[in-house]
């Protein structure tokens, strides 16, 4: 069965990544936690026996570090239900069956992770790996509904419960990978804070 993960990441751009993070710890102190989530994404990601593919927010990048996948560049809509959606869509266009889309804001993701969610596709319409704050750091299907990503409030403490609520309507089932914490502000960071020497 072809499967294909895809890694939303945002371009290296000072005070464009992490914004919420640097107001109370700084720009460069930022970058840094953000390069060490999107190597420890890529250091998971490339372990999967599956096709790749890295989705930029504004330009494609080449580096050592993800050369394992293709590049590409994310739609440029301000919505990131409609990116995500029109990602999926090309996978699955392209052919692949299952499609697992993540992003690069987390500290404790594993690689068991993107395999756990792959294997639930098989018996479940989606997956979802749910975040501490409300949301989801993974999404996968097989078949995509736009009622799923389109007219949702994102980084709000409703975003799965809606994703849910939109699935039971439409009579279809979801699964759940390990629940993790997405890195948005200092607070978030919990015992990590003493590992950047935060704490």
């Amino acid at each position: 069965m072809k499967e294909a993960l895809i890694i939303f990441q945002k371009n290296r751009i000072p005070g464009q990544v992490k914004t919420r993070l640097a107001k109370t710890i700084g720009n460069e102190k930022a970058l840094e936690i953000y390069d060490f989530m999107v190597a420890n994404t890529h250091s998971c990601a490339k372990t999967a026996n599956v096709s790749s593919f890295v989705y930029f927010s504004h330009k494609a990048e080449q580096k050592e570090l993800w050369n394992y996948a293709q590049v590409a560049v994310q739609t440029q809509n301000p919505d990131l239900g409609i990116r995500m959606f029109d990602a999926i869509t090309e996978k699955l266009r392209d052919g692949f069956e299952k499609v697992v889309l993540i992003g690069t804001d987390f500290l404790d993701f594993k690689a068991e992770y993107i395999s756990d969610a792959f294997s639930k596709l098989s018996n479940n319409d989606y997956v979802f790996g749910p975040s501490e704050d409300g949301g989801y750091y993974l999404i996968g299907c097989k078949k995509i509904h736009s009622e799923v990503f389109y007219n949702k409030v994102w980084s709000t403490e409703t975003v799965l419960n809606e994703a849910l609520a939109e699935l039971k309507a439409l009579h279809l089932n979801a699964a759940f990978t390990q629940t993790i914490n997405d890195i948005d502000t200092e607070e978030d960071l919990g015992k990590w804070k003493q590992f950047f020497e935060l704490a």
